[in-house]
């Protein structure tokens, strides 16, 4: 018989070496902190021709998309090395962690950039879908590894762990998606407050989100209810694949898809086109923290 993990689903992963890490003390109950605000955005691979909209016509619209919103933590999909490096050059304030799928600093990462005046790293890993989740390695008939970057943080305001996943599940294939799920369920299964940035590369799919919603992660919008892929086209409303998932202790506060355009942009000659930041639009959510009166503490209220 497999073993169990510890929401009850066969063992997916052996612990990484952040999972053995020293549990922190718990900090005191009547600290309070100001909200916090979340984003997940997929910033579309940099190496893709894109035409006008490729890397380099787009990447000071990212800058401006990143600096806008602000946000004290930012979960990025379909990121190489050089595009993090340019919105860090610009966009300072920010530590980032996460390696690349195919390992190291090879190829796309889902990094997350946390600010620093908020926000202590406490540790850091990624994880593969897959039989060997701490190597590269692939689900079958992927096109490409799909990875995980968790994270734990403390909050300066309050002392109070926060764990932090970003990820990017399959384009293809659902069972690739429903297994990813699962997997990284049991990666973060247990207690501590917990939120979920990512293109899950679904609007809905009852196996994607049923996995997540048995340990306690539930969506800040209605999977289906939001349009956060416009693939450049301007008034494109399409499907709602970018997600934040919270668990019970956070309360959901402000949630919006940020639809902004940059303007417009001259190429070849006189052809002019709208200038967006990716293919998708970032999902931005604002977070607090329970009171320290709280009894019963659920996402979204």
């Amino acid at each position: 018989m497999a073993p169990k993990g510890c929401c009850g689903s066969p063992a997916s992963t052996p612990p990484s070496a952040a999972d053995r890490a020293v549990t922190l003390p718990s900090p005191p109950s009547g600290l309070t902190a100001p909200p916090f605000s979340v984003v997940t955005f997929n910033l579309r691979n940099g190496l893709s021709y894109d035409g006008c909209h490729s890397w380099p016509r787009r990447r000071a619209a990212a800058v401006a998309t990143l600096r806008r919103l602000d946000a004290d933590i930012v979960g990025l999909q379909e990121c190489y090395g050089f595009q993090l490096r340019h919105l860090q050059r610009r966009a300072p304030g920010y530590r980032s962690v996460g390696a690349g799928r195919r390992g190291g600093g090879r190829g796309e990462r889902c990094p997350l950039l946390a600010r620093t005046e908020r926000f202590e790293l406490i540790d850091d890993h990624t994880m593969w879908y897959g039989d060997e989740p701490d190597r590269p390695t692939r689900l079958p008939e992927a096109s490409a590894p799909r990875i995980a970057t968790v994270a734990r943080y403390r909050d300066r305001h309050n002392g109070r762990l926060l764990r932090v996943a970003c990820t990017h599940l399959d384009e293809h294939h659902a069972a690739n998606r429903a297994r990813s799920a699962t997997q990284l369920a049991d990666r973060l299964c247990g207690d501590e407050a917990t939120v979920v940035l990512g293109d899950l590369n679904t609007g809905s799919e009852p196996a994607v989100f049923d996995a997540l919603a048995a340990v306690g992660l539930r969506p800040v919008a209605k999977p289906g209810s939001q349009h956060t892929v416009h693939g450049y086209r301007p008034g494109q409303t399409g499907a709602h694949l970018d997600h934040i998932l919270v668990s019970p202790g956070l309360h959901v506060g402000e949630v919006a898809v940020d639809d902004t355009l940059h303007g417009r942009q001259r190429f070849v000659d006189r052809l002019r086109a709208d200038r967006y930041a990716s293919d998708h639009w970032p999902v931005r959510a604002v977070l607090r923290w329970p009171t320290a009166t709280a009894h019963h503490d659920h996402a979204g209220s």
